[in-house]
């Protein structure tokens, strides 16, 4: 299931990128803020994708079973595992070319946030009891 869920998730990157093909920003100022809404969007996208306990991709998956593993808090464990990644890349990169390449203080901001904005948007926002107040205004 998850090999044709990786297709569709990889069409919406592109179908994304797209549409933000066009968005350049003008200063360090807007790149932070452009970064900060895609934290937002993605984290939102983590929760759709692990709360309903279907289909995920991989990374969410193996957090998903470490926090459901060693009873932690999701947004926690994917905060640790990001870190974690990060640091591994700043090392691989350090021992191929002897400097870091590909990571920068926006691929940190995005590591250290998006397991709390997680965190957040699953306690606070997409709850099972915001669902049915909206349910029952549209009724």
């Amino acid at each position: 299931m998850q090999l044709p869920f990786s297709f569709v998730f990889g069409a919406f990157i592109d179908f994304n990128m797209y549409l933000c093909n066009n968005i350049t920003p003008n200063s360090y100022i807007a790149s932070i803020i452009l970064l900060l809404i895609g934290c937002v969007v993605q984290s939102t996208a983590v929760v759709l994708e692990v709360k309903p306990n279907v289909v995920m991709m991989s990374a969410e998956g193996f957090v998903k079973y470490s926090a459901d593993r060693y009873n932690k808090e999701f947004g926690k464990i994917k905060r640790k595992f990001d870190i974690f990644l990060v640091v591994l890349a700043v090392l691989a990169s350090l021992m191929m070319s002897k400097h870091i390449q590909g990571v920068r203080e926006g691929t940190v901001i995005v590591a250290l946030i998006t397991g709390t904005i997680v965190t957040f948007i699953s306690q606070k926002l997409l709850t099972r009891r915001n669902y049915d107040r909206i349910r029952n205004r549209a009724r």
